[in-house]
């Protein structure tokens, strides 16, 4: 049986004061891994969701368990090139995110 799916492009009239707390908590979830990641030399996400998920979700409490792993997994991405760059005597340094 061959199922058919489609997409539908909706616009959101959301306002930025209903998405910046969302925001802001997760760019925090992303540098509190992130800087895990880099001091620790950790570029694996499984072994960073060990480390950091539990104290991510107690300091971003509003913050929904996908976006925080959203987030871990970037951090990951990011700290994998950062330590790569690192290795490579190019100019790595911890990834940070600012909003």
């Amino acid at each position: 049986m061959m199922l058919l799916r489609k997409t539908a492009k909706i616009r959101l009239d959301l306002k930025p004061s209903e998405v910046m707390p969302t925001m802001l908590q997760y760019t925090a979830a992303f540098n509190m891994t992130a800087e895990v990641g880099f001091k620790k030399k950790i570029k694996n996400s499984d072994a960073l969701h060990k480390l950091t998920y539990q104290s991510v979700r107690l300091a971003c409490p509003d913050l929904s368990s996908q976006l925080i792993i959203s987030s871990r997994m970037k951090a990951a991405e990011a700290v994998k090139s950062s330590l790569t760059k690192t290795q490579h005597k190019k100019y790595g340094s911890q990834p940070k995110s600012k909003l």
